[in-house]
């Protein structure tokens, strides 16, 4: 019964989305001025100024249904442009150790603005967090049963793929869920266009790093104890050693969870080059536009 209600959920999501494109002016985003911060190094090649990317555009952007878990039904955050003409690429995003939060859905609706389909998903089934205690708890559950959170993940790429018809679905994470979009990168290599991590886990071993098959991007905190700057590099070093498109990016003054707008430790200028440096790289690497 809840594998129909998802089938039809899907159908009628397309419909909007056709809807929506019938109706587009078609309307193409336009360049903003470029923005950098000092504090920020690349372990790859200079690529040059980073160019911050219009998000401008009006979305539409809801909660809905995309997965069945265990008999239930899990809900995300989904988000278009509402001057959507053809399918565009489409990006997954993981929330952190908090949950689905108004900081995911923001980067959901910024995404989508930025000419994305989006849809935030849920590793927690519907719970958030508000301290560090029940945060860890809700980790330990999806740690415990990891097999849950593939399965989710799985399925909202199908999700998407089937009501939106992507070119093609990248996944985004932060810290807990940035282990995760990393993981799902090494698993399912053939359904992502991308992956992207903002201080998420990574692995060290050369066996593990050789299942890696799609372009990688990495933001890593120098201060941050939780994933150890050394840990990024080395993994960076080996990936690129195994011809690997792997590019991590440090900040030697912004700590973990820098991208979190509610969090004590939010940095403005990290987030936007961050931020800025993760558009350039999906527009580089599963961008539909010729």
């Amino acid at each position: 019964m809840q594998k129909a209600r998802l089938a039809v959920v899907a159908s009628e999501l397309l419909l909007l989305l056709l809807g929506v494109s019938a109706c587009s002016s078609g309307d193409a985003p336009s360049s903003s001025a470029p923005s950098s911060d000092s504090s920020a190094s690349s372990s790859a090649s200079n690529r040059g100024t980073v160019e911050s990317v219009d998000e401008s555009l009006e979305v539409v952007a809801e909660s809905l249904p995309y997965a069945e878990v265990g008999d239930e039904l899990i809900y995300g955050y989904f988000a278009f442009p509402a001057n959507m003409v053809d399918p565009l690429p489409a990006v997954l995003v993981v929330h952190d150790r908090w949950g689905l939060n108004d900081d995911v859905r923001n980067h959901v609706e910024r995404l989508a603005a930025g000419g994305y389909i989006v849809l935030g998903v849920d590793l927690f089934a519907g719970k958030s967090a508000q301290d560090s205690a029940s945060a860890r708890e809700l980790e330990i559950a999806v740690i415990e049963n990891r097999q849950t959170a593939q399965t989710n993940i799985r399925q909202a790429i199908e999700f998407v793929q089937t009501s939106s018809s992507p070119p093609s679905v990248s996944i985004v994470g932060f810290g807990f869920g940035g282990g995760w979009a990393l993981n799902a990168a090494i698993d399912q290599p053939e359904e992502l266009g991308a992956a992207i991590s903002y201080y998420g886990q990574v692995p060290t071993e050369e066996t593990e790093i050789q299942s890696l098959d799609v372009p990688y991007l990495g933001f890593f905190s120098e201060s941050d104890r939780a994933v150890p700057i050394a840990s990024a590099r080395e993994f960076s070093q080996k990936a690129n050693a195994l011809s690997k498109d792997v590019e991590i990016m440090t900040f030697a003054e912004a700590r973990r969870g820098f991208a979190e707008q509610s969090g004590a430790t939010f940095d403005p200028s990290a987030s936007q080059t961050a931020w800025s440096h993760m558009l350039q790289f999906l527009d580089a690497r599963v961008s539909s536009t010729e």
